[in-house]
């Protein structure tokens, strides 16, 4: 629009002067050139270097332990609630007598289950005390998440065992309460000390007084990049709750087995629901989904940006040239060498590009700041990532500027006098 607007908007007489036939090229017009690809340079840097960012962040979060083994592994949520294992002790018989059953599959290395997942949210919570401690005020209580799981969950799911042991079947509804806690929840409140022995005072309804008799690692409840909250694992015999997550691991592709697991079910209760059938792998593909599509989205309109500053580029230095090829015919009929005219033309290139780069640079530093949520492990001004992001834009801007230039070396001086 920019050069519609020029023409319909100028003086049409001085035009015709400016750049008529030998003369050079327009002062206002090459301005104008030149600034549309100077910005476009510009923003295509703050765009690469957003993307960059995003990558390298999308990268760390990859590569962070949520706490468990995500490959070979099957999940499927059961609910308990309005069917005939509502009542907690069929909630627990229930349990008992599909677990073997699934163990038994081919294919199947183990079976666990928990009121809930690791990366699928913070679930259920309880205020909770030591209560071998001075009592804070009740609503100074800490807040830990609470996990109702079997007795090879944390095999199951390769969370590791760190001190103590894990619960056992002897950990049923008649035996005194128990707990295993984690990593996090051991270190603030029992730092340099060991958390077994141990016991919480938990808000539930009735309260309930647990001995701590095991610590596990800290697995991630909501997000990879979240915090960790301390959680406190108790034995399902004990605290069955209205819905229990079975969790699977498999020696081959986990989805071959939904089939089986659902037929299982079925066959000991055909009005038991099954829903939410997911592999560990899809679990921690939702948790990274966000930063996997803005990363995806960015990068794409890197690319984008990235080919139109190259075009741009090339399209102007080109033109350039169509525009001079007399004021270069008479430069080399005077003397000039092939060096020269590369000189010129590049140097022309570069200036817009490094211009462009600077701007860039400057715009960067200010905007992906409003960035720094959507970082992980990374920081909004890493001098890596801009100097990469610049360093290869200047490259493509060179490049593309050099198949104009080296055709203007090519000129024949002569027919550059000649040119129309």
């Amino acid at each position: 629009m920019a050069p519609a607007l020029q023409i319909s908007s100028g003086n049409l007489n001085a035009a015709l002067v400016e750049s008529g036939r030998g003369g050079t090229v327009g002062r206002s017009g090459r301005m104008l050139r030149s600034g549309l690809v100077v910005l476009e340079i510009a923003l295509a840097l703050v765009v690469l270097i957003g993307a960059t960012l995003l990558a390298r962040s999308f990268n760390r979060l990859r590569s962070v332990n949520p706490g468990f083994e995500a490959s070979h592994l099957l999940t499927c949520r059961l609910p308990f609630s309005g069917g005939r294992n509502a009542a907690p002790p069929r909630r627990v018989a229930f349990l008992h007598d599909v677990m073997p059953r699934l163990a038994a599959l081919p294919g199947v290395r183990g079976v666990g289950a928990s009121n809930g997942l690791p990366l699928a949210g913070l679930d259920v919570g309880v205020m909770f005390a030591i209560a071998d401690r001075p009592a804070p005020p009740p609503d100074q209580r800490p807040m830990a998440l609470t996990r109702s799981v079997t007795t090879d969950y944390f095999r199951v799911m390769d969370i590791p065992l760190l001190a103590g042991r894990e619960f056992t079947d002897a950990d049923t509804s008649q035996s005194p309460a128990v707990a295993v806690i984690d990593q996090a929840l051991a270190r603030r409140y029992w730092p340099g000390a060991s958390p077994l022995g141990g016991r919480l005072a938990l808000d539930w309804s009735p309260p309930v007084v647990a001995q701590v008799v095991g610590v596990v690692g800290t697995v991630k409840p909501e997000t990879v990049q979240g915090e960790d909250w301390a959680t406190i694992y108790s034995p399902y015999d004990q605290r069955p709750t209205s819905a229990a997550n079975i969790v699977i691991r498999t020696a081959g592709e986990p989805l071959a087995l939904a089939a089986s697991v659902r037929g299982e079910v079925r066959r000991l209760d055909p009005e038991q629901p099954v829903g939410e059938v997911r592999t560990g792998g899809e679990i921690v593909a939702r948790a990274v989904g966000g930063a996997r599509f803005n990363t995806l989205l960015l990068g794409l309109f890197g690319v984008i940006s990235f080919v139109l500053a190259a075009v741009g580029i090339y399209g102007v230095v080109s033109y350039d040239v169509g525009e001079r090829v007399q004021e270069l015919g008479i430069r080399m009929a005077l003397g000039a060498q092939k060096s020269d005219v590369l000189g010129l033309i590049l140097g022309h290139a570069v200036r817009l590009a490094a211009l462009g780069i600077a701007l860039g640079l400057a715009g960067a530093l200010v905007l992906t700041r409003l960035m720094t949520s959507m970082l992980f492990g990374v920081h909004p001004r890493d001098f890596g990532t801009y100097a990469a992001a610049a360093a290869g834009l200047a490259v493509v801007a060179l490049a593309a500027s050099y198949l104009p230039a080296r055709r203007a070396m090519g000129l024949d001086p002569i027919k550059a006098l000649r040119h129309e």
